[in-house]
């Protein structure tokens, strides 16, 4: 590697860095961190429950995608079901779908990292 390169990457990472931390920063600010960690510990708790019912999932993305998208689809209808089917919003069921959804992305995110770690790009 050439010294520019080296020095390029160098600063390409530090920016990067920089970037994270000021994000991390806002959102810290925007969100209370005991709503994070809420949310954060409902998506765990979730893949823990995926895990003992299907076990650990490894599928190609395109499946990821149709799993992924079905998930999605269930909070477009909780929101549907509310906005013009005449039925009251429900917090907790539109809060539990988005969970699902978030704990799915983290599966799909889970199975590329095996799939990566194994040489299997």
């Amino acid at each position: 590697m050439t010294a520019s390169l080296v020095n390029s990457t160098r600063r390409e990472m530090f920016r990067l860095r920089t970037t994270a931390s000021r994000i991390k920063d806002a959102w810290i600010i925007a969100v209370p961190e005991r709503f994070m960690r809420q949310a954060i510990l409902s998506v765990v708790a979730e893949r823990g429950y995926q895990l003992g019912k299907w076990g650990a999932q490894h599928h190609q993305p395109a499946v990821w995608l149709a799993i992924l998208t079905e998930e999605v689809g269930e909070v477009a209808k909780e929101i549907a079901d509310a906005t013009a089917g005449g039925i009251k919003f429900n917090h907790e069921h539109y809060r539990n779908e988005l969970v699902q959804v978030a704990a799915v992305a983290v599966a799909a995110i889970e199975s590329l990292d095996v799939e990566r770690s194994s040489g299997n790009d």
